[in-house]
């Protein structure tokens, strides 16, 4: 897939315009509202879908769809927004979006609609909506700072608010215009402190979740040395011997590679990927490295299946049939379930499937099974061939159609196509190196998932 391009001024522009057309509802967000929704979402601790994201801003902005071709540009306009967000966010160094300043008198950024008033809402909103994932795993030591952090960020969404912080905090002897310098000047500082905040709490919530239970250490015992049950019979003879579980080369052992060959099914010439990854990876970290190996970007639902049993993200409508004579078992909660639960002799196999409307189904194999290296980088891609297929194609039969319109030039909807998908496209083209760079992002820097290693954000 293509390399989406950098998002530049003309492309906000180009969303403000969509934004503000006639009809839409007098309080929809406009372009800066939608870059603070947006920078809310990428510093939250917990991952947030852009299918969930996606769905809330079409609904702030009262974006009115036009044509396929113009919902298809704005949506990707809005996940190559939201992706520059996150590179600033990991790389520490976050700054404001096109279209919105800090005016260089104080006063005039609490004007309705000054382009940091506006982007302070927008901030305020995505942070209402994630509140829970906030409160719910924010140490107490931390309190003190977001909350000063979150004063700042908020400062300018109000007038009302400015003028009731400024009458509640200070005496006769600073006026509203000098506070408001003073939160111009510390806007910036406060934004990267946000993300910084955010991604701390993360890697607090995914040491928790990625630390495999504590295992009960147990006295050695010489193979020839009688065993300490009391039987009689050597320990290699009785309890030494191995049993069922033992006999398998995934059952019961975190500390081992699991090599996984993932084939997008009904595509010819095949798309795959061969990756090492820990065998006590979660489903649900499985996920966010799938998409990363393939080249997908994560903007649809998805789950696993192996024969009836169902694997994803809980959901409220799950529906249930009263009336079926054989139901199929409930969906488990990917988040607690490993791999090596799922796949545990070398041939097994399960499905991932990634965006219900196109219907891609990856077929995931287990080829080897090694012992885990504490110094190698997991996951890693080991090798691959060809380029993931563009989101929003129309599955395996539209990307089909898709192909022969962009090797066509002389196909009337030739240019048409190749514009959407953002240039040229080479359905041949695997690049492992960027692969395996995006894995390392996933990770976080100077780290390395094990089960037994936190990865970043």
């Amino acid at each position: 897939m293509p390399k989406p391009k950098r998002f530049t001024k003309k492309d906000a522009r180009f969303l403000e315009e969509c934004f503000s057309r006639p009809g839409h509802p007098e309080d929809a967000f406009s372009f800066p509202e939608t870059a603070g929704f947006l920078f809310a979402v990428a510093c939250c601790p917990r991952v947030v879908l852009p299918s969930e994201w996606l769905a809330v801003l079409f609904e702030m902005t009262g974006f009115l769809r036009c044509s396929i071709e113009e919902d298809r540009r704005v949506t990707l306009l809005l996940l190559s927004f939201f992706d520059q967000i996150l590179e600033q966010v990991a790389e520490g160094k976050v700054k404001l979006p096109p279209l919105v300043e800090i005016a260089e008198d104080p006063i005039a950024n609490l004007e309705d609609d000054a382009s940091l008033s506006l982007w302070s809402r927008g901030w305020a909103a995505g942070h209402r909506w994630l509140y829970d994932a906030w409160e719910e795993d924010l140490p107490e030591a931390l309190d003190k700072e977001l909350g000063s952090v979150m004063l700042i960020l908020s400062f300018f969404s109000k007038a009302e608010l400015a003028r009731d912080f400024h009458r509640e905090a200070t005496g006769v002897e600073t006026t509203l215009e000098e506070m408001a310098g003073k939160m111009a000047n510390l806007f910036l500082v406060a934004m990267n402190a946000y993300a910084d905040l955010g991604m701390e709490i993360a890697e607090i919530i995914n040491e928790f979740e990625e630390r495999p239970e504590p295992r009960q250490k147990k006295a050695r015992v010489g193979r020839n040395e009688p065993c300490p049950c009391g039987s009689g019979l050597k320990y290699k003879k009785c309890c030494g011997a191995p049993g069922e579980e033992e006999k398998s080369p995934a059952a019961g052992k975190i500390e081992q590679t699991y090599e996984i060959r993932v084939t997008l099914k009904n595509i010819s010439p095949p798309v795959w990927r061969t990756l090492a990854v820990p065998a006590d990876i979660k489903l649900n970290f499985l996920h966010r490295v799938l998409q990363r190996a393939m080249g997908w970007t994560d903007s649809h639902l998805h789950q696993f299946r192996q024969g009836e049993q169902v694997f994803e993200l809980p959901h409220e409508d799950h529906f249930v049939d009263p009336d079926e004579i054989n139901p199929p078992p409930p969906p488990k909660d990917e988040r607690k379930v490993r791999l090596r639960e799922v796949l545990e002799n070398p041939g097994d196999k399960f499905l991932y499937e990634y965006d219900f409307g196109d219907g891609w189904e990856h077929e995931i194999r287990l080829e080897k099974v090694k012992p885990l290296d504490p110094d190698a980088p997991y996951p890693v891609c080991l090798k691959g061939r060809r380029a993931c297929p563009p989101e929003d194609v129309g599955g395996p039969w539209g990307y089909e159609d898709f192909l022969k319109v962009v090797r066509d030039r002389k196909h009337p909807e030739h240019k048409a196509m190749i514009t959407w998908v953002g240039g040229d496209f080479d359905p041949e083209g695997f690049d492992i190196g960027k692969v395996n760079r995006e894995l390392i992002r996933l990770v976080g820097p100077g780290k390395k998932p094990s089960p037994r290693k936190k990865p970043g954000k």
